[in-house]
């Protein structure tokens, strides 16, 4: 399943991002879990590790070297939406086999998928908006600069913990269009891109999970699946 929400605030969205130990600098769960992706962050020179003050700045829009997207306001101001999370979350008997059953196999089949969802996109929904003469048009880039927060966990009910396999995707708002000027991306292609990316997961996802011996049960017509094997109480449960 993918889910996709616009951040408001770059730093109460670091701050986010950084809680529950998704920063554990040096560590080789660091190393797994929280990474950056795209080809806008290989031009940035941005890999592995996420370091939260450098991950701020660019949801500010500072992208390093005197670049600075935003709106300029009346006051003086500048007005800049810091990025987009999109995230993918494993079906519920998937993250019992992988937190519970410890196949953490599983943990690589889901970022296999994530990944494949994530070049969907890049090719798609890195779009912007560039004037000339008065005239605006819609422009095709072929970057985006992704900040991956793997996570095992929700904690979304009562504060309770839940085996619950995601990755937030958090995509900065840049793209580097072919004049090799940076730009905010257009925002409207990546909601409207929501439901063929998460296709894109679900799809990739079971083709992992058929190569590692499970077998697989649709549960809704859009394609929603779960491992065989399992009775829906037992996914109620979780």
């Amino acid at each position: 399943m993918l889910t996709i929400f616009a951040l408001t605030n770059a730093k109460q969205a670091a701050q986010y991002y950084e809680k529950d130990n998704y920063y554990l600098q040096g560590s080789k769960e660091a190393v797994d879990k929280t990474h950056w992706w795209g080809r806008g962050a290989e031009k940035l020179g941005l890999k592995g590790y996420i370091d939260p003050a450098q991950f701020t700045q660019l949801l500010e829009g500072d992208l390093g070297g005197g670049v600075k997207l935003g709106r300029v306001r009346h006051d003086g101001g500048v007005e800049h939406k810091p990025g987009y999370d999109l995230t993918f979350s494993a079906p519920k008997s998937v993250s019992m086999l992988a937190e519970i059953g410890k196949d953490y196999r599983l943990h690589n089949a889901h970022n296999v998928a994530v990944n494949a969802a994530l070049a969907y996109l890049q090719s798609s929904v890195a779009l912007y908006r560039q004037t000339r003469n008065a005239h605006t048009e819609v422009k095709q880039a072929d970057n985006l600069i992704v900040g991956k927060f793997r996570h095992d966990t929700s904690r979304s009910v009562e504060d309770t913990i839940d085996c619950q396999l995601h990755t937030h995707c958090v995509v900065i708002n840049a793209t580097q269009g072919e004049d090799g000027q940076w730009r905010s991306l257009f925002e409207k292609p990546i909601f409207d891109f929501k439901m063929v990316g998460g296709m894109v997961y679900r799809s990739v996802l079971a083709k992992e999970l058929k190569s590692l011996g499970y077998t697989i049960e649709k549960t809704r017509e859009d394609g929603l699946f779960e491992i065989s094997g399992f009775k829906r109480d037992q996914i109620e449960a979780f």
